[in-house]
């Protein structure tokens, strides 16, 4: 899909706002030269102040992408693009955050699990002459895992990462 602009993109100064293992995996795959700079946005947007899920994760993608727009020194060169993401995770109304530790990821693991739960991706965009948000719900199915696997899934780290990140490895 972008191969007819590669070498447009190749010369392009582009910076991640995250530090997801995933989020560089999916650039580099797409074959994008970036910098990873994280974002400090402190993820403190109220989920009920929005008219639905995907809207709350392209604002929180979009603060991020303020956060490091605003943090770069005015005597370094901008990059001309800025790019963010949020992925979410709910189930029955309820919105998964982030796990605090290994028990609270079990716990929400075990929740997700044989189950199917919607994701939401939130990505924002900002450049010199633009700003666009936007974002993209799937319904994902878990396969069904024994207290085993989810545990030695959990010794991995990644959920600790983001439980956001889980339904791409777990998925059936």
């Amino acid at each position: 899909m972008l191969e007819p602009i590669r070498h447009l993109l190749d010369n392009f100064h582009i910076i991640l706002a995250s530090s997801s293992p995933r989020r560089s995996e999916l650039l580099t795959n797409l074959g994008l030269k970036f910098d990873v700079i994280p974002s400090h946005f402190e993820e403190d947007l109220d989920p009920k102040s929005f008219p639905n899920y995907g809207n709350f994760a392209a604002e929180t993608a979009h603060q991020k992408v303020l956060d490091i727009s605003r943090r770069i020194p005015p005597d370094v060169s901008r990059p001309q693009l800025i790019v963010g993401a949020d992925t979410i995770v709910t189930l029955d109304g309820k919105m998964f955050g982030k796990p605090k530790n290994q028990d609270e990821a079990f716990n929400y693991l075990s929740e997700l699990n044989n189950r199917t739960h919607t994701v939401y991706t939130g990505v924002a965009l900002k450049s010199a002459e633009l700003e666009m948000k936007f974002h993209t719900c799937a319904n994902v199915s878990m396969a069904k895992l024994s207290e085993e696997v989810i545990k030695a899934y959990i010794n991995t780290g990644e959920p600790i990462e983001g439980i956001r990140t889980a339904w791409v490895w777990l998925r059936g």
